[in-house]
């Protein structure tokens, strides 16, 4: 008989211990997969904020490009007035001489 009860005890422990390393077994799975996907979003993460920086860079190169852009034209309206200036002064002084060659 106690020969019996120690065959059962030892049964029901084999089972605990199946059922225990089926359990550890499929944790370990879900780690696993928890852990691969927390590496792939890390990935993801670096990626959009590498590309996030590129981005910056890119709108501060294109503000820089746009005040360039802004000053040559500012410049070339200056010139445009001295020229309209300068082409008055001329038409001015060509009718002048016209006047007294008449």
């Amino acid at each position: 008989r106690a020969s019996q009860d120690a065959q059962a005890d030892c049964q029901a422990v084999k089972e605990r211990l199946a059922k225990s390393t089926k359990a550890l077994q499929s944790s370990q799975g879900d780690l696993s997969r928890a852990l691969t996907e927390r590496a792939d979003l890390m990935v993801g993460w670096d990626q959009e904020r590498r590309r996030g920086e590129e981005l910056h860079q890119q709108v501060a190169s294109l503000r820089e490009a746009l005040e360039v852009s802004a000053a040559q034209a500012s410049q070339a309206e200056a010139s445009v007035r001295s020229s309209q200036g300068d082409a008055s002064s001329a038409a001015q002084s060509l009718r002048d001489v016209q006047g007294e060659c008449e």
